[in-house]
């Protein structure tokens, strides 16, 4: 990355670059990455090439009729190159930390809302309805004792009291939209949710790689999976996610059990605000929730064709992919400095009691 460069390194062995991989000495650039850079480019009227080097393909972007090319780089040796071979474009010396690129998360959160929706169109209402009505008390039980065990062990373990509220509540409940949600009514201080978010996301990724293994090593079958994924599983975008890797069926049963799970939001909300004194405070129910509900009445009622159901669940698996890789971009390194070892062993601690605990109850009572 631009951002990770060593300055002084780049400064010393400019020369080096421009020398080898520049004005038409590197045949890859020549053969490939410049014609490639302007196929992507054709049509912009405004070009900025971040981490330009010397300039080579914003020249090339100008030079082809392209339109107007600012070129951005760290390395000043680098940057008065560029502006002594003109060619057109603008250089400037920086680099991309600045730069007004929107979050990643924000793209993560509407990509895994569309997904979730999309899968609604799967699901008709007298499935959707036969699945909450089955798993209503389960999920109230898992929701309350998971809670409740987090309390006490974050007191045991003297996590702070915002911190040990976000872990308790996001491992039962919702995760990263229990913790978000949360946080401002029990007055959270940033670094307190960045770190509860932080050991979810971590915890998201390990069931991710591990709970598919572990269900075809157990033989589970897909509504099996499909309760355990929902349960265990923090966040919707890793359920479904997980779930999907496992089959159709898990995916479609975890969606709707995970959907009841964060409906709990309700109560929580409610709870919180009595027991501070914070009436006022909005409950904040995601409406990607309702529109899921909506999508699967619509569907119903629409009839709609195999063939359209298959490619709206492409569709569906698609965008899950790509909310993942933006869920990863949200750990970054300041959060995991900011990692107390006590919230760490909580967070770790509860979700290995909830992990065998609703595997047993699931192997019991799930055929």
């Amino acid at each position: 990355m631009l951002c990770l460069m060593n300055q002084p390194l780049w400064d010393q062995h400019a020369d080096w670059w421009q020398r080898e991989f520049t004005d038409g000495v590197d045949p890859e650039y020549v053969e490939q990455i410049i014609p490639l850079a302007l196929e992507f480019t054709d049509g912009f009227e405004r070009v900025l090439d971040v981490g330009t080097g010397e300039g080579q393909l914003a020249r090339a972007v100008m030079g082809a009729g392209g339109g107007f090319a600012v070129g951005l780089d760290p390395t000043w040796s680098q940057v008065e190159v560029g502006r002594d071979r003109a060619g057109g474009p603008v250089y400037a010396q920086s680099g991309c930390e600045a730069l007004p690129i929107a979050d990643g998360s924000r793209y993560g959160k509407y990509l895994l809302q569309t997904a979730i929706v999309l899968l609604g169109f799967k699901l008709n209402t007298d499935q959707l309805l036969e699945i909450s009505g089955t798993y209503t008390l389960p999920i109230a039980a898992y929701v309350c004792l998971t809670a409740c065990a987090g309390l006490v062990l974050g007191k045991l373990l003297r996590t702070e009291n915002e911190t040990n509220a976000l872990i308790a509540s996001g491992t039962a409940i919702c995760g990263g939209t229990t913790i978000a949600t949360l946080s401002p009514i029990i007055g959270a201080r940033a670094e307190q949710t960045g770190a509860a978010l932080c050991i979810v996301f971590l915890l998201n990724a390990v069931a991710l790689l591990t709970f598919p293994t572990i269900g075809r090593w157990l033989d589970l079958s897909q509504e099996q999976f499909g309760v355990w994924a929902a349960l265990a599983i923090h966040d919707t975008s890793s359920v479904v996610a997980t779930a999907q890797l496992y089959g159709d069926q898990a995916a479609e049963i975890a969606t709707t059990i995970k959907i009841g799970r964060t409906l709990w939001l309700i109560p929580l909300i409610i709870a919180a605000s009595l027991y501070l004194g914070a009436q006022q405070s909005k409950i904040r129910i995601p409406n990607f929730v309702f529109a899921f509900l909506a999508a699967s009445l619509l569907g119903s009622w629409l009839e709609l064709s195999s063939a359209v159901v298959v490619s709206v669940g492409q569709i569906s698996s698609a965008l899950l992919v790509m909310a993942l890789f933006f869920v990863g971009t949200e750990i970054t390194r300041e959060t995991l400095k900011n990692l107390r070892l006590t919230s760490v062993v909580q967070g770790i601690a509860l979700w290995l009691l909830v992990i065998p605990g609703v595997l047993l109850g699931v192997l019991s009572w799930v055929g």
